[in-house]
């Protein structure tokens, strides 16, 4: 099962800024440079995340598809999104832009 704060997460980090000027100077470019990280393994999540439920969708009936994807606690948009990701495509409410990745 997804763990729901990840399924979340777009909704909390829309509500959340990080003050880098807060910082001094080594530890903002610490941080930043895991930001890079973390934003390279969220986009990496995100596509195989999106790869799975395509792969569900194109072999389970539209009821079948969105009682399962329910059961995983997986909305029904962020699903979507998670799709268009794995695409490649860039739609303009993708979960990617909501958390500035």
């Amino acid at each position: 099962m997804i763990d729901t704060d990840l399924v979340a997460i777009e909704s909390i980090v829309v509500q959340m800024t990080f003050d880098y000027d807060s910082l001094d100077s080594v530890k903002r470019a610490f941080v930043e440079e895991l930001d890079a990280e973390l934003d390279a393994v969220m986009k990496r999540a995100f596509k195989d995340i999106g790869l799975i439920l395509q792969r569900a969708k194109d072999r389970l009936s539209h009821g079948q598809y969105e009682a399962w994807i329910a059961s995983k606690g997986i909305p029904k948009t962020t699903a979507w999104r998670y799709r268009q990701i794995a695409q490649g495509k860039d739609p303009k409410s993708s979960t990617l832009e909501h958390l500035g990745v």
